[in-house]
């Protein structure tokens, strides 16, 4: 208990000001504080980033990145980012937009070559964008993310995920209906862009991943997989399910690279997230201002999304929340107010906990919101 309490005293110095706030919750009418909260939820492992007035405010690390073998998470911990990859991906789709190699209002199949999105009554008359894609508004029938392959099962390869063929666990890629009106999210769109991207470059996802994203932004300890390389086993945490056991394995596999293929850290990820608020300024080399300012704007329907990511139609406000199996990962940011924060947990069923751990420190910060 020690020992927590002095490390959140270093990493958040706003809990020892008196003129902030303490992080306090209430659970079932009963009040508690941090710690009591995490244990609560049982968490097994955190690791977080706050960005303040564009710059690193504080990071912190609690709990262990493997329970069994007694491994505390550290800041160069390795988690599965699972949907978090999302915003990397459109991020790599906008600099090919601005490379002058694909526009947002063509029908994606004039882009697709080694594999077609069928042609059916519902995109016939109306061809998918890939502007429709990263705004969710085209409708798959799939669930709205990846189930995962256990070390047991057989990776299926990506034309068999694509087409719905054994051992890919999911259905054909298809438009399901002319429109998703409710704005529900599939993971279906994102595979049709790693197929987009690789037929551009003619590379595999991974190699323009690297090369759009994570070389130019120093991103040195993330990388895009399927499924864990061995020399990565010792730095990654392990996944626990809910109530604490041991995810199998320790990680799923998740071969859906443009939609759970990212492993990474908070102060990795957090790079990209500087990126973004720089570009937003017009002070970034990788993406326009106005290119940024535009993929940021939330459309003028009732659904809050824009080009790179989930946003709150009422104010400022971006944020991005996602889970593979054993692990989950948020973050709520502002690119127009310059902050943020990234918080990844080693734990299933704690996204109630991240939420409200997230808010709790924008309130008490007195992040602006709007």
């Amino acid at each position: 208990m020690q020992k927590l309490i002095i490390l959140l005293a270093l990493a958040f110095p706003f809990l020892l000001n008196a003129q902030m706030p303490t992080l306090e919750f209430e659970v079932d009418g009963k009040k508690m504080g941090l710690e009591e909260r995490l244990k609560l939820a049982k968490v097994n492992g955190v690791s977080t980033i706050i960005i303040r007035d564009g710059e690193v405010f504080a990071t912190e690390q609690y709990g262990f990145a493997d329970v069994e073998n007694d491994i505390s998470v550290t800041e160069n911990t390795v988690f599965q980012a699972g949907t978090l990859t999302l915003p990397l991906t459109a991020f790599a789709i906008l600099r090919t937009v601005e490379a002058g190699k694909l526009d947002l209002d063509k029908d994606v199949n004039d882009y697709l070559k080694t594999w077609k999105l069928p042609v059916n009554r519902f995109n016939r008359k109306n061809p998918v964008t890939t502007r429709a894609l990263l705004l969710k508004q085209v409708k798959f029938n799939s669930p709205s993310k990846p189930q995962g392959y256990s070390n047991s099962e057989a990776l299926p390869s990506f034309i068999q995920i694509l087409n719905g063929v054994a051992p890919a666990k999911n259905k054909k890629v298809a438009v399901h209906k002319k429109e998703n009106k409710k704005g529900n999210y599939s993971y279906f769109g994102e595979l049709i862009m790693q197929q987009m991207l690789e037929d551009i470059y003619q590379m595999s996802f991974t190699e323009v991943m690297q090369e759009l994203v994570l070389m130019p932004l120093n991103m040195n300890e993330s990388f895009i997989a399927a499924e864990l390389p061995e020399d990565k086993r010792a730095i990654t945490a392990t996944g626990y399910m809910k109530d604490g056991p041991r995810l199998p394995g320790a990680q799923f596999r998740y071969p859906e690279l443009a939609s759970s293929g990212l492993w990474t850290t908070p102060s990795d990820y957090a790079k990209f997230m500087l990126e973004i608020m720089a570009a937003y300024e017009g002070k970034s080399d990788l993406l326009s201002q106005k290119m940024t300012q535009a993929a940021l704007k939330v459309g003028s329907d009732s659904s809050p999304k824009c080009l790179l990511m989930n946003a709150f139609s009422k104010n400022s406000m971006i944020n991005y929340g996602a889970a593979s199996m054993g692990f989950r990962t948020q973050f709520h940011a502002s690119a127009e107010n310059k902050w943020a924060i990234i918080t990844f947990m080693n734990s299933w069923e704690n996204w109630q906990m991240m939420a409200e751990f997230n808010w709790q420190t924008i309130n008490a910060l007195g992040l602006k919101k709007d």
